[in-house]
């Protein structure tokens, strides 16, 4: 599985490991700093099929950001990951795979994959 994780701050991403790893200790995210990265790194197969994205980049919109990737690709799940609900309607209307409210636990990603999951069953 192909998984990726924007966050400007290294500390976020290093957790962000800990949990995919501790969900299941052969998947190795990649992380991003910045939404450019990430698109850039989208372009390139195999398509992303998760994408965990924070909301808050700097200089950068994580619903912008969401928008141009599903454009590249259509079929990747969005996971908004914020310090709070208040962008919860931008993750809808991008049609987000689910929003998580940070510190991120263990048990949130993997609703997160058990959604991803069940989307590619129907």
């Amino acid at each position: 599985m192909r998984i990726a994780f924007c966050d400007n701050s290294t500390l976020s991403q290093i957790l962000f490991i800990d949990v995919v790893r501790e969900w299941d200790s052969k998947e190795r995210p990649e992380c991003f700093s910045t939404g450019q990265e990430l698109l850039k790194a989208a372009e390139e197969a195999p398509a992303f099929d998760i994408v965990f994205l924070d909301s808050y980049l700097p200089m950068e919109n994580g619903a912008d950001i969401a928008a141009k990737l599903r454009k590249i690709s259509p079929e990747t799940g969005i996971v908004f990951i914020v310090n709070s609900s208040e962008h919860a309607l931008d993750a809808y209307s991008l049609h987000a795979l689910h929003y998580l409210v940070k510190p991120i636990r263990v048990e949130e990603v993997c609703e997160a994959f058990r959604r991803l999951e069940s989307l590619r069953q129907k």
